[in-house]
């Protein structure tokens, strides 16, 4: 790396020829702000120092190098470093220009680690914690299913169809959506951002286990349910004969059906002899 910096700077070589270097280090695209994009190379500059500054990085998983050149002032950095992630590429840009700031009698310009980083750490955390204790709720239910709850069989098979959908749904978009919003695949996050990577990976997991527990929740609660499209089997109250007879009397209540047929007197019961022997008629006293 030491020798390819001396080379840009007009080391002496046999490959390319100076003007053919300077035609490189020249940018061509507009990057952002001051910067433009060369031949590999970004053509830059320190704005308070008034110096040009040519510069090229790259990266694998944990590793991470950086050349900066002050073609006119002759200076050049090579930082290499066996730690990289995606989410503090700029720190790591920012540790080889601030080298090359300090050569130049300046103070370094720290970098900072990109805010969505921190943002979808804790995101996708309480996604995990939620998933799981809503996975400990569905394993305890289905060993423990509730006792004496009752509802209809198309009440219980639609909650159980939207959430099997919503963990599939939701395990689809960590796994397939969230690294293509990164611009990337699950895999290259996993590599560049192990930390968002696994959390991805343990959501995806989380989800469909969770699916799989509230389709098989679902399936006890239906076969516990009788068919027919009622609830539990119906209780029948029981009725107050006296509460059911006073309507339509006006309030009164009617005697029950053993005490209408034979009023009560004292001393008196159905075919009760007198005593001479003579039989009275029912409900009259008279023999």
């Amino acid at each position: 790396m030491s020798r390819l910096a001396a080379v840009q700077l007009g080391a002496k070589q046999d490959v390319l020829s100076q003007k053919a270097i300077r035609q490189t280090h020249t940018g061509t695209v507009p990057v952002h702000d001051k910067q433009r994009y060369g031949f590999a190379w970004r053509d830059d500059s320190f704005g308070d120092l008034d110096a040009r500054v040519v510069w090229a990085g790259g990266a694998t998983p944990a590793y991470q190098a950086i050349v900066v050149l002050a073609p006119e002032k002759r200076f050049a950095v090579v930082v290499q470093q066996n730690i990289y992630g995606t989410q503090n590429d700029d720190v790591f840009v920012s540790t080889g220009l601030g080298a090359l700031r300090i050569l130049l009698g300046a103070e370094p310009e720290p970098g900072a680690t990109a805010a969505w980083f921190g943002q979808s750490l804790a995101t996708l955390v309480a996604v995990a914690a939620l998933l799981g204790a809503a996975l400990a709720w569905s394993v305890f239910r289905l060993v423990r299913p509730r006792a004496g709850r009752t509802r209809s069989r198309r009440r219980a098979l639609v909650g159980g169809v939207l959430a099997v959908t919503g963990s599939l749904s939701l395990a689809a978009a960590a796994y397939f959506l969230a690294p293509e919003l990164m611009g990337a695949g699950l895999r290259q996050v996993r590599l560049f951002a192990p930390d968002l990577g696994q959390l991805l990976v343990g959501v995806t997991a989380l989800a469909c286990a969770l699916a799989v527990v509230r389709a098989a929740v679902t399936v006890r609660g239906l076969k516990a349910l009788p068919r027919g499209g009622g609830g539990g089997a119906a209780v029948r109250k029981p009725v107050r004969v006296r509460a059911a007879a006073s309507a339509g009397t006006g309030g009164t209540p009617l005697p029950s059906t053993a005490e209408s047929a034979y009023p009560r007197r004292s001393g008196w019961s159905p075919g009760r002899r007198s005593s001479a022997g003579g039989r009275r008629a029912p409900g009259t006293g008279a023999p």
